[in-house]
């Protein structure tokens, strides 16, 4: 009962509801890795490789000092994935978010769509039939469950030149 209670606990506090993007964290900045939501890509605003820099009005570095002191992992990568599985969470319908695009200094607001969970898996399921990686600001995102030996021939030349592989 008492893990079940700490996360029923968790999802109160977090919310229920996911955005419509996936996050992962590099050199602990928060970066934006997959857009579920291809139809309302350019509502949306954000792209793939963008920085968020604050959700809803706080801090991420704060939010995941937060996160740090109560989500134990066996290491650090193990942590920071567990917790940009979570950290995007709320009870909104549309999360507001600061980013930062490469390259550029200003900051732009966002506000991502939130889904139920069901919903959500919806998307991805629709979601996977899209390309098995993309290139950006050289650095080549791989997503593994789109991949096959077809795929691996095109990947190799397209990752040719770049300088680093997020898989």
């Amino acid at each position: 009962g008492n893990r079940l209670d700490n996360a029923k606990r968790l999802n109160q506090r977090i919310g229920h509801k996911r955005p419509v993007v996936t996050v992962r964290f590099i050199d602990k900045e928060l970066v934006v890795d997959r857009i579920l939501d291809e139809k309302n890509r350019d509502a949306i605003g954000l792209q793939v490789g963008d920085v968020i820099k604050s959700i809803n009005g706080e801090p991420v570095q704060k939010k995941l000092e937060w996160f740090e002191s109560f989500i134990p992992a066996s290491n650090k990568p193990t942590q920071l994935r567990y917790i940009a599985w979570r950290i995007l969470r709320t009870n909104r319908d549309k999360l507001p978010v600061e980013y930062q695009r490469h390259g550029e200094d200003a900051l732009k607001t966002a506000m991502i769509p939130c889904l139920r969970n069901a919903e959500r898996l919806e998307l991805l399921k629709q979601d996977d039939d899209g390309p098995a990686w993309e290139v950006k600001d050289r650095i080549g995102f791989i997503h593994v469950n789109r991949f096959d030996a077809k795929a691996e021939s095109q990947i190799s030349k397209e990752l040719g030149h770049v300088d680093g592989d997020v898989i």
